[in-house]
């Protein structure tokens, strides 16, 4: 497997393409406007021959409390990393947060940011995603399955010192609010949101 950990360099953020860019000028981030700019970026750069998509998933995934160098007592169930998977039929993104703070978005075009935690307002939606995942991690069903969300479904993976935790929800119940995992998905879009942000920023400087 193709190691891209080494393209995050302390303080930097690394856009992955350029399609990772296609937010600028919006204001007030919402739910329409991510579901928009992923669909884009999976239709802009759908045929990348050296897509690292597929790679970056399963690394963030595989992740341990060793590699983070997090120390849990065995008696407790801690989660360390969120990975939430978003399919909007015509392609993929995986949104990554760990307990370190750190952030990253991945898109199955290739596109995405990775190295949020240099930017603070970034780092501080990530540790509340983490923080907001244990509340939910006790609903969620033990698996060493990581198959991709169902077309228009969402699918959250817990990972945490005892092994992943899985998830699974479709769209519409975000979309009429009936879904009981909708507080953890209201902090995954916060996290969207500043991800967003960070992007455009670079773009403004350019």
């Amino acid at each position: 497997m193709r190691s891209y950990q080494n393209l995050i360099v302390p303080g930097i953020v690394i856009l992955l393409t350029a399609a990772a860019l296609s937010c600028r000028n919006r204001s007030n981030p919402s739910v329409q406007n991510i579901r928009t700019d992923v669909t884009s970026m999976n239709s802009e750069n759908n045929k990348a021959t050296d897509n690292p998509y597929l790679d970056l998933r399963s690394q963030a995934l595989s992740t341990t409390p060793e590699q983070l160098q997090v120390k849990i007592p065995s008696a407790q169930t801690k989660v360390i990393g969120m990975i939430v998977d978003w399919n909007l039929g015509g392609g993929s993104a995986t949104f990554v947060s760990f307990s370190t703070g750190d952030a990253s978005m991945y898109t199955s075009s290739g596109g995405g940011i990775i190295g949020g935690k240099a930017h603070e307002n970034v780092r501080k939606a990530s540790l509340r995603l983490v923080e907001k995942s244990q509340l939910f991690v006790g609903k969620a069903v033990r698996t060493d399955d990581t198959s991709f969300a169902k077309p228009n479904g969402v699918k959250f993976f817990f990972l945490t010192n005892h092994g992943r935790f899985v998830a699974e929800e479709s769209m519409n119940n975000f979309d009429n609010g009936s879904s009981q995992w909708l507080a953890l998905f209201s902090e995954t879009n916060n996290l969207i949101s500043e991800l967003r942000s960070i992007s455009a920023d670079f773009e403004n400087e350019q």
